[in-house]
């Protein structure tokens, strides 16, 4: 392993966003809301609203709103007067985009890779998604979404290419702000072969 990062999840791809809702088959739309600043806020039904640019998009009665905050979205998913039961369905429904749109994230990835002219297989498994790539697809990138944190692990890539070749995946999974938690191994620190120079993805 080259190395291992871990950091905050963020919907920070508008285009992966995008995808994700075409993906999921919802029609989706550019419009402006109105948002309470705080939990507290919207209990109370007190003024301390704000609005905000975002993409909408509507499924059973149910609205996804994904809220433009600046360098990164923030998803909400409301319906008028939920119930108890509906506010479980809507975190279930928020929780199905989520993964979709980290899967939607490494689809596109491999798509970078492939543009690139780098062989790739993509494996969908229970436990994340891997990327394999090289000669022999000898090489890996093991993405894992657990919770709120994104888990990455990058096998086979010696030197520093692998820190460029994962810049591009870490921009559409977080923003700038979010702190990328990594751990070197051996890999990274032995000599880069001249064709990694291709993996640099910026």
């Amino acid at each position: 392993m080259s190395h291992c990062t871990n950091f905050d999840f963020q919907y920070s791809s508008r285009r992966c966003i995008i995808q994700t809702f075409e993906n999921m088959g919802l029609i989706w739309r550019d419009d402006t809301v109105v948002y309470y600043n705080s939990g507290l806020e919207k209990m109370l039904g007190i003024n301390g609203h704000d609005s905000a640019p975002a993409i909408v998009a509507n499924k059973d009665g149910f609205n996804y709103f994904m809220i433009d905050k600046g360098n990164h979205y923030e998803l909400s998913i409301e319906k008028h007067n939920m119930s108890v039961e509906e506010e479980e369905i809507s975190k279930k429904m928020a929780n199905e985009f989520k993964h979709e749109y980290v899967k939607t994230t490494v689809e596109k990835f491999k798509k970078k890779l492939e543009r690139k002219g780098i062989d790739c297989i993509l494996k969908d498994t229970p436990k994340g998604w891997e990327i394999c790539f090289g000669a022999m697809y000898e090489k890996s990138i093991f993405v894992k979404l657990n919770k709120n944190k994104i888990e990455e692990q990058v096998s086979g890539v010696k030197g520093k290419s692998c820190s460029s070749l994962t810049g591009a995946l870490e921009d559409m999974l977080s923003s700038s702000d979010v702190d990328l938690n990594t751990r070197w191994t051996e890999e990274y620190y032995q000599t880069e072969d001249d064709e990694l120079k291709v993996y640099n993805l910026e």
